[in-house]
């Protein structure tokens, strides 16, 4: 009772006070409008008294009263912060006070930030957020403005509205009794002006008017053709794109089986004509393809829509693959058909092979095609004829490749020639008539050779033969392309779910992924496949990569895939899109969540090279793995179990490979991306290694370099040094020697003989190996390493990194927050699984304590003899030292908003 007393009293207080506010409000009104009564009243004296008072009654940051004269409106009297003001004239055009004359209505705004009826720029000077304008009304029109201003938002309420409005009122009457008659007629002096002024502006207008007319008759006629011819134009190139990808769809639909069954065909055992046969079917569709590809090329090409590739790629297995796709047809006609790469030209470069293939592929079916007897020859080398590619190199390292096409056919005359790179045109009708053909492959080259950066030319004798020839800049590297058997020895496991809905294409895919060693489940469709994932995650077993269909009967792919990447438990898994509409342009969203887009049919490098860069990078190397490689014998581990080696090498791929490889037989590998690093790495205090692999090219510091300088800070200590390099001309064994290297190994690696050449080295190591008993394996092994997030900061940019860092935080505890709560019930199938996955997801984010951790976890649930206490110990490890690393990821990349959130969480 007593408390529901002081409650109504504490109310009754409140509406008190209210009521006195309104009354103080009201007297201060009606005093204010008694002052009207004085016949000697001064009109500047009672604005600054409104004006004064209307401040101090709404709390306001200012008041004011401004009058309007002609184009501007003009303070007359103002308190406050803006009391220094009087006398300053504002343009009444796009000024809130201007749009309350014009309406004679009272204003209000709530936040000058985002009026666009107010000045920002003048808000801001003076501080001002909120503000409401009542008109002031003199003779039943609107001659100015009583305006209060406040420095936050929302700053009035209804009752100041209202007190404005009141005093608006008083000081209107004050204005009709006491507005100078100088005032009016220099208002009216201005009003003559603006009249006169709008006068002649309209006698000009007028006369523009009548100048246009008669133009304006004839044009109208042009601008209907024009829109007649400009809708025709969108409706046929509508027609065309529409025809161009429904075509496409249609083709690539079945070619997709049939490329894919020949493919199939041929990875069984066949006789020789059985294999010649599928082979046949195979190239056919390839070359059944490559017609569809010129015809989209076109239309691509026109629209600017063509992106080029920046892959690294072998150019000897590029022109011998073109060498061999189109040998049948050159063995049909009895022509010899030979491919010839000089050896400053060999090796791997980085470009766009496909369009590369492209071109070379167009101009030796066209050297086959005209040449009735001899010879077809393809030859490649530097365009300056120079010993190295390092010879010709550009400012961005690239060296310019001449391509050429030699034939012994009919010839062109040099008036034909400008003509043959044109679309639609050969040499004459009568080769169109003999030959066939559309004249639009020549047409495709120069346009992709210009997009490379090239050039393309033709050198010809009519009747003994013509070179057709193409210069490209591209940048030679020391690459290792991907190994079907290394990349399965590094995938095998992973967990895959295919999303199609026809049987065909599940089949051949499946067959593909299942040859690798990945564990493939099927889906039909979109609703499929959500219900497979459910099921995945409620078996504790989410796929590790979704490879989904574009266009399936009951959705899209691409919009399944923006359903599942919103879908936080699937955060971790990887999309690819497979689309039979050809490669999708990226930079739109529905595309973009996806880690990959290949064009149907599926070729099988493709998927290698895809499976590759998605996963070899997380490719656990602990103990158990299988070996990837068949066929190659392992060399014994037996020396190699704490041997500590710095591998120094830019390449990702190389890094992948050799790390694989080296990890695989028991070595301490330690990783440096460039020769400053790994120069760092070697003289650091304390540092020991057995044996360092160098690679030579490297940026900012190259292998000779480095190995120079560790020569000289460890003159004391002689730790072997190998170099690892593509460049085997002749010559450069004793160059690397004289650097002071050990022995070199060439690229690509060859399995036996690099691991022979690491054991060898490394047993004549002045320093004894690592006991692994005498300490705790995991003292050495970093919590982070920052280079493996570092890479990936430097792709995704930073806005999208931050995100990805916050989703890798976020799940990464989740998938803690399981092992501790099955460790706790005991649960050792439960934290085997768990342990299985937290393997990848530890070695993407470069958590390398943890990483080992999960390896370790997991082979003891694997054990025969497993033993619960051990596992249920290492289980509590594992999550300590998660909780430790996943707190430097976010410390280190996530930014303070994030790390405060982390420090809070534990």
């Amino acid at each position: 009772m007593e408390e529901a007393g002081v409650t109504r009293s504490v109310s009754e207080t409140d509406r008190i006070r209210a009521l006195e506010h309104q009354v103080e409000r009201l007297g201060e009104v009606v005093l204010t409008q008694s002052l009207l009564a004085d016949s000697e009243l001064d009109l500047g004296a009672f604005m600054q008294t409104v004006v004064d008072r209307l401040q101090r009654l709404t709390g306001a940051k200012g008041a004011v009263v401004e009058l309007a004269e002609g184009e501007d409106m003009v303070y007359r009297a103002a308190s406050g912060a803006v009391s220094q003001f009087v006398g300053v004239r504002l343009k009444r055009k796009g000024s809130l006070s201007g749009y309350c004359v014009e309406t004679a209505r009272v204003l209000m705004c709530a936040d000058s930030e985002t009026d666009d009826r107010v000045d920002r720029a003048a808000c801001r000077t003076v501080g001002v957020r909120s503000m409401i304008c009542a008109p002031l009304f003199e003779a039943g029109r609107a001659v100015g403005v009583l305006k209060v201003m406040g420095t936050e938002p929302n700053a009035f309420s209804s009752e100041d509205v209202a007190l404005l409005q009141m005093m608006a009122k008083a000081l209107g009457g004050a204005l009709g009794k006491q507005l100078s008659f100088h005032e009016k007629q220099l208002l009216l002096e201005e009003r003559t002006a603006t009249v006169a002024r709008l006068e002649v502006e309209v006698a000009e207008r007028r006369r523009a008017e009548a100048a246009l007319q008669a133009q304006a008759l004839e044009m109208a006629t042009l601008a209907e053709q024009r829109d007649h011819a400009r809708l025709a134009a969108e409706a046929a190139s509508r027609a065309k794109s529409e025809f161009l990808a429904n075509m496409s769809h249609e083709i690539r639909t079945p070619m997709n089986g049939v490329l894919g069954m020949a493919q199939l065909i041929l990875d069984t055992k066949l006789d020789g004509e059985q294999r010649m046969l599928a082979s046949a079917i195979h190239d056919s569709g390839e070359m059944l393809l490559s017609i569809l590809n010129d015809i989209l090329d076109v239309s691509k090409l026109e629209a600017g829509k063509v992106d080029l590739e920046e892959i690294d790629f072998s150019m000897d297995e590029l022109a011998d693959g073109v060498a061999m796709l189109l040998s049948p047809k050159a063995a049909e006609k009895g022509l010899d058909l030979v491919c010839y790469v000089e050896d400053a030209a060999h090796g791997a470069y980085r470009g766009d092979p496909t369009r590369v293939r492209q071109v070379l592929t167009n101009l030796v079916a066209n050297a086959i095609k005209f040449t009735s007897r001899g010879s077809v020859a393809i030859e490649i080398g530097l365009a300056s004829g120079a010993a190295a590619p390092s010879a010709v190199a550009d400012a961005d390292g690239r060296c310019r490749l001449r391509i050429a096409v030699s034939d012994t056919g009919i010839g062109i005359p040099p008036e034909q020639r400008a003509r043959l790179f044109q679309k639609f045109n050969q040499a004459d009708s009568s080769i169109t008539r003999r030959f066939g053909g559309t004249g639009l492959g020549l047409s495709i080259c120069r346009q992709l050779v210009e997009l490379m950066g090239g050039e393309i030319g033709v050198d010809s004798d009519p009747g003994k033969g013509s070179t057709f020839w193409f210069v490209v800049p591209l940048r030679p590297v020391a690459a290792t392309l991907v190994d079907r058997h290394t990349l399965a020895g590094g995938i095998r496991g992973l967990r895959v779910l295919v999303v199609d809905d026809i049987p065909l294409h599940q089949k051949i895919l499946k067959r593909a992924l299942g040859d690798l060693g990945l564990v493939v489940s099927l889906a039909d469709g979109a609703t499929s496949a959500l219900e497979a994932l459910e099921r995945s995650w409620a078996e504790g077993q989410p796929p590790d990569l979704v490879l989904l269909d574009f266009a399936m009967a009951d959705g899209r792919g691409d919009i399944l895939g923006q359903r599942i990447r919103s879908d936080s438990r699937f955060a971790e898994t990887k999309l690819v899109l497979i689309s039979s509409f050809g490669v999708i342009d990226r930079g739109n969203a529905d595309v973009d969540v996806f880690a990959a887009v290949m064009a149907k049919p599926v070729r099988r490098q493709t998927l290698l090279d895809v499976l590759s860069r998605l996963f070899l990078s997380q490719v656990s190397t602990g103990p158990g793995k299988e070996a990837g490689s068949e066929g190659i014998a392992p060399v014994t581990a037996a020396g190699a179990t704490g041997r500590r080696v710095l591998l120094v090498e830019d390449n990702q791929i190389n890094q992948q490979v050799a790390l694989l490889m080296l990890r695989k037989e028991g070595y301490d590998v330690t990783l440096a991306e460039d020769g400053e690093e790994g120069v760092r790495a070697a003289t650091a205090p304390g540092a020991v290694f057995d044996l360092i692999l160098m690679d030579v090219q490297m940026p900012r510091m190259d292998g000779l370099e480095a190995t120079r300088l560790i020569r000289a800070r460890h003159a004391d200590e002689r730790v072997p040094i190998i170099a690892l390099t593509a460049n085997a001309m002749a010559g450069m064994r004793e160059e690397y020697l004289e650097a002071g290297m050990d022995d070199v190994v060439a690229k690509p690696f060859d399995q036996g003989k690099f691991l022979a050449a690491v054991a060898r080295w490394t047993s004549t190591s002045p320093h004894e190996p690592a006991r692994a008993a005498a300490v705790d394996p995991l003292a050495s092994t970093p919590v982070l390493d920052e280079s493996v997030l570092r890479r990936l900061e430097a792709i995704a940019g930073r806005d999208q990194f931050r995100g990805l860092i916050a989703s890798l935080v976020a799940h990464g505890y989740e998938r803690l927050d399981r092992v501790a709560a099955l460790r706790a019930r005991g649960d050792l199938d439960g934290l085997r699984a768990e342990a299985h996955d937290l393997i990848s997801t530890a070695g993407s984010a470069g958590l390398k304590r943890l990483q080992a951790l999960g390896e370790a976890l997991h082979a003891a649930c694997l054990a025969p003899d497993r033993q619960p206490d051990r596992i249920l110990s290492l289980a509590d490890d594992t999550v300590t030292a998660g909780r430790q690393g996943w707190a430097a990821v976010a410390e280190r990349f996530g930014g303070e908003p994030l790390s405060a959130a982390v420090r809070g969480a534990e």
